[in-house]
């Protein structure tokens, strides 16, 4: 009888050490996956912000071209008035 109760008490403590260690370990992953799924959303979140900044990037370049070209056409079309009215000046003086 105090052997089956040695028996029974020795391997409820072992079981019971088993179970803590299984437990700690389950806690340990849910914590891990936890942590991997925060830095996955922070990875996404990064990214969108990473394509946000290259898209608004992209139409302010676009904006300048279009507002450089809209410069230059203006540009060109005053000197090419200028250029226009030095000839006739020029052709009433002959």
């Amino acid at each position: 009888s105090d052997f089956f109760n040695f028996i029974y008490h020795y391997f409820k403590n072992i079981f019971t050490k088993i179970i803590n260690v299984i437990e700690n370990r389950k806690l340990k992953i849910v914590s891990d996956i936890d942590e991997a799924q925060k830095l996955k959303d922070n990875a996404e979140n990064k990214l969108k912000e990473y394509n946000q900044v290259i898209e608004n990037s992209r139409k302010e370049a676009q904006k300048l071209v279009r507002d450089n070209k809209k410069q230059l056409d203006i540009d060109l079309e005053q000197k090419k008035q200028k250029f226009t009215e030095e000839i006739e000046k020029e052709l009433e003086k002959r």
